[in-house]
């Protein structure tokens, strides 16, 4: 999925929006950092650490499992750029009451 804009040191442009109400089948999309080969997401609720999930190549589409309605969910993409670890920015959405 293409998502527009200038390619930066990290992930960006966070699909749904940071500090937004997302669908509960909601997919997890970003704008892929520059020149990544990699990127790794971590994803945890309201009070829990970020877990690894998922480490993505050629995509930037991640689909979580399951989401509970109601709930606030945390995450973040790092890049792997050159073998090194750029972390990212941590964003947030809570799920829409069904």
């Amino acid at each position: 999925y293409w998502i527009p804009g200038r390619q930066l040191e990290t992930a960006t442009t966070p699909i749904p929006k940071n500090k937004s109400i997302a669908k509960i089948d909601a997919d997890l999309m970003f704008l892929e950092a520059k020149k990544a080969t990699k990127h790794i997401i971590y994803l945890g609720g309201l009070g829990d650490k970020l877990k690894r999930v998922a480490k993505l190549m050629d995509s930037n589409i991640y689909s979580p499992k399951e989401l509970t309605a109601g709930a606030t969910y945390f995450w973040r993409v790092d890049a792997i750029v050159t073998g090194k670890v750029v972390k990212g920015e941590v964003w947030s959405f809570t799920v829409a009451k069904q």
